[in-house]
């Protein structure tokens, strides 16, 4: 794996991801191969799926995202909807991720994804104003001294 890793051999290395049952193999690749090949990697993770632990790809996931690379972003949502909706996968860094990344990356999926999870829109807004209307009111009084 370090070879093709080393000598770009992405398609290789996905590859031997695929035929492999060595799950640490695949965490270890994981990140470079999301770089450099997101939806062939995005492929292989769903083909994957049912056999990974995804407390440990979440985390990989969420690093992949660090430079803002919105084609990288498509990608990892595809994933991510997989597992909760295909999957039906209820871990919630996996739901917090999905969140972040359509407030960030796909806005107009934002409300249909609060209603799904049985969130008002209503409530939710509401919860919104009365954990942050505090911060509000400390940064305008700082402002008017």
């Amino acid at each position: 794996m370090e070879q093709h890793l080393l000598d770009r051999n992405y398609k290789e290395a996905l590859n031997v991801l695929i035929e492999t049952s060595d799950p640490e193999l695949l965490y270890s690749a994981c990140p470079v191969l999301l770089q450099e090949q997101p939806k062939e990697t995005v492929d292989m993770l769903i083909y994957k799926a049912h056999k990974l632990e995804l407390t440990r790809v979440t985390p990989l996931l969420f690093a992949a995202l660090s430079d803002g690379d919105a084609r990288l972003a498509k990608e990892i949502i595809r994933f991510v909807e997989h597992c909760a909706y295909e999957m039906n996968c209820k871990d919630r860094s996996l739901h917090t991720l999905l969140f972040s990344l359509y407030i960030r990356y796909a806005p107009d999926k934002t409300l249909s994804y609060l209603n799904g999870q049985g969130v008002s829109v209503l409530n939710f807004i509401s919860a919104q104003t009365f954990f942050l209307t505090p911060f509000y009111r400390l940064g305008k009084k700082k402002i008017n001294r």
